[in-house]
Protein backbone atom coordinates (compact mmCIF):
# COMPACT_ATOMS: atom_id res chain seq x y z
CA UNK A 1 0.00 0.00 0.00
CA UNK A 2 2.88 2.02 1.05
CA UNK A 3 4.68 2.14 -2.19
CA UNK A 4 1.81 2.25 -3.73
CA UNK A 5 1.40 5.58 -2.83
CA UNK A 6 -2.58 4.20 -1.87
CA UNK A 7 -2.38 7.11 1.15
CA UNK A 8 -1.85 9.84 -1.90
CA UNK A 9 -5.64 8.97 -3.55
CA UNK A 10 -7.75 7.49 -0.93
CA UNK A 11 -9.01 8.34 2.76
CA UNK A 12 -9.36 4.48 4.09
CA UNK A 13 -7.96 1.74 4.00
CA UNK A 14 -8.95 -1.42 4.84
CA UNK A 15 -6.66 -4.27 6.43
CA UNK A 16 -7.91 -7.19 4.33
CA UNK A 17 -4.87 -8.97 4.19
CA UNK A 18 -6.11 -9.86 0.17
CA UNK A 19 -2.38 -9.49 -0.85
CA UNK A 20 -0.02 -10.64 1.53
CA UNK A 21 3.26 -11.43 -0.46
CA UNK A 22 3.02 -14.56 -2.87
CA UNK A 23 6.19 -16.96 -3.52
CA UNK A 24 6.14 -18.73 -6.65
CA UNK A 25 8.35 -22.06 -6.23
CA UNK A 26 8.07 -23.52 -10.08
CA UNK A 27 9.61 -27.04 -10.70
CA UNK A 28 9.74 -29.08 -13.71
CA UNK A 29 7.95 -32.19 -13.44
CA UNK A 30 11.12 -34.74 -14.51
CA UNK A 31 13.30 -32.72 -11.79
CA UNK A 32 10.95 -32.74 -8.90
CA UNK A 33 10.57 -36.44 -9.39
CA UNK A 34 14.12 -37.40 -9.93
CA UNK A 35 13.77 -35.88 -5.97
CA UNK A 36 13.61 -38.43 -3.08
CA UNK A 37 10.70 -38.48 -0.95
CA UNK A 38 12.98 -36.80 1.60
CA UNK A 39 14.28 -34.19 -0.85
CA UNK A 40 10.59 -32.97 -1.65
CA UNK A 41 9.59 -32.76 2.11
CA UNK A 42 12.52 -30.72 2.12
CA UNK A 43 12.24 -28.35 -0.62
CA UNK A 44 8.35 -27.93 0.90
CA UNK A 45 9.19 -27.00 4.59
CA UNK A 46 11.63 -24.61 2.90
CA UNK A 47 8.83 -23.16 0.83
CA UNK A 48 6.70 -22.61 3.88
CA UNK A 49 9.27 -21.63 6.21
CA UNK A 50 10.11 -18.86 3.70
CA UNK A 51 6.24 -17.37 3.41
CA UNK A 52 5.37 -17.13 7.19
CA UNK A 53 8.59 -15.38 7.31
CA UNK A 54 8.03 -13.13 4.68
CA UNK A 55 4.36 -12.55 5.87
CA UNK A 56 5.84 -11.82 9.39
CA UNK A 57 8.15 -9.24 7.40
CA UNK A 58 4.97 -8.20 6.11
CA UNK A 59 3.04 -7.58 9.06
CA UNK A 60 5.64 -6.21 10.85
CA UNK A 61 5.76 -3.93 7.81
CA UNK A 62 2.11 -3.03 7.58
CA UNK A 63 2.36 -1.99 11.45
CA UNK A 64 4.55 0.54 10.96
CA UNK A 65 2.96 2.15 7.75
CA UNK A 66 -0.11 1.91 9.94
CA UNK A 67 1.66 4.19 12.83
CA UNK A 68 3.08 6.41 10.32
CA UNK A 69 -0.13 7.33 9.02
CA UNK A 70 -1.67 7.82 12.38
CA UNK A 71 0.88 10.24 13.37
CA UNK A 72 0.85 12.00 10.02
CA UNK A 73 -2.93 11.76 9.16
CA UNK A 74 -2.44 9.96 6.69
CA UNK A 75 -5.54 7.69 5.53
CA UNK A 76 -8.39 5.83 8.02
CA UNK A 77 -7.37 2.39 8.72
CA UNK A 78 -10.08 0.01 8.91
CA UNK A 79 -9.22 -3.19 10.48
CA UNK A 80 -12.21 -4.60 11.75
CA UNK A 81 -12.97 -6.36 8.67
CA UNK A 82 -14.95 -9.83 8.15
CA UNK A 83 -11.85 -11.06 6.29
CA UNK A 84 -13.90 -14.48 6.16
CA UNK A 85 -16.63 -13.15 4.42
CA UNK A 86 -14.23 -12.10 1.86
CA UNK A 87 -12.88 -15.33 1.45
CA UNK A 88 -16.21 -17.59 1.72
CA UNK A 89 -17.49 -15.39 -1.54
CA UNK A 90 -14.09 -15.79 -3.08
CA UNK A 91 -13.64 -19.52 -2.49
CA UNK A 92 -17.88 -19.83 -3.60
CA UNK A 93 -17.12 -18.44 -6.79
CA UNK A 94 -14.43 -20.11 -8.04
CA UNK A 95 -15.82 -23.63 -6.98
CA UNK A 96 -18.74 -22.43 -9.21
CA UNK A 97 -16.57 -20.84 -12.20
CA UNK A 98 -13.14 -23.19 -12.45
CA UNK A 99 -12.93 -25.95 -14.65
CA UNK A 100 -10.32 -29.19 -14.89
CA UNK A 101 -6.92 -27.77 -14.41
CA UNK A 102 -7.76 -24.19 -13.11
CA UNK A 103 -10.26 -25.87 -10.73
CA UNK A 104 -7.22 -28.53 -9.58
CA UNK A 105 -4.71 -25.87 -9.21
CA UNK A 106 -6.94 -23.94 -7.06
CA UNK A 107 -7.31 -26.86 -5.04
CA UNK A 108 -3.90 -26.72 -4.72
CA UNK A 109 -2.65 -23.79 -3.66
CA UNK A 110 -5.60 -24.45 -1.26
CA UNK A 111 -4.39 -27.40 0.28
CA UNK A 112 -0.64 -25.73 0.47
CA UNK A 113 -1.99 -22.96 2.68
CA UNK A 114 -1.01 -22.69 6.51
CA UNK A 115 -3.13 -24.42 8.30
CA UNK A 116 -4.46 -27.18 5.51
Amino acid sequence: VSANSYDEVQDYVSLNRHSVGSQLVVVNSDTWEGLSADQQDALETAVRETREEDRACIEEETESIVEEWASNGGPEVVEDVDVEAFRSRARDYLLNNLEGRQLELYQDIVEFQPGS
